[in-house]
């Protein structure tokens, strides 16, 4: 079965699911970062589907180049992607986290298609991973919202 998404190059659902079955209960510590992009309707709708889908691979590339064999990259749907950190270091989600939104700004300086997400971060033991992968989503939909009504800052 195959491992990766075809467009993105992270790793897909399938094995998003695998992996908290029968490798995320073994780890310890785990941190998951949670990014979801923000207005991909309106892109697609603006500008066509073509461009909805150079805005995907942008993140998914940006979020990729901090993948390793400690923290992998899955898109678990057409806009969200989760990065799972096996014993991160303290600052470790937090430091991904403005690292790649740097990145993303600068990707967008060169382009006329800008591109911005929501992003949440929680942390738990491995055995837990549904519930931290939950949790970080419910941090991402408060910036989301935080973001929509203009106070985050």
């Amino acid at each position: 079965m195959k491992e990766t998404d075809s467009r993105t190059k992270v790793f897909n659902k399938n094995k998003y699911e695998e992996m908290v079955l029968a490798y995320y209960p073994y780890i310890d510590n785990i941190r998951v970062i949670f990014w979801d992009m923000n207005n991909l309707k309106m892109i697609n709708d603006t500008y066509g589907h073509e461009y909805g889908d150079k805005a995907i691979e942008r993140l998914s590339s940006v979020l990729y180049s901090f993948s390793d064999d400690r923290r992998r990259v899955y898109r678990i749907g057409g806009d969200e992607f989760i990065m799972i950190i096996d014993n991160p270091g303290e600052d470790e989600g937090k430091e991904i986290s403005i690292s790649a939104a740097d990145m993303i700004e600068k990707a967008n300086a060169g382009s006329n298609l800008k591109i911005t997400s929501a992003v949440g971060m929680a942390k738990g033991y491995g055995r837990d991973v549904l519930e931290v992968v939950k949790r970080a989503d419910e941090s991402m939909y408060k910036n989301k919202v935080k973001t929509k009504a203009g106070r985050v800052g």
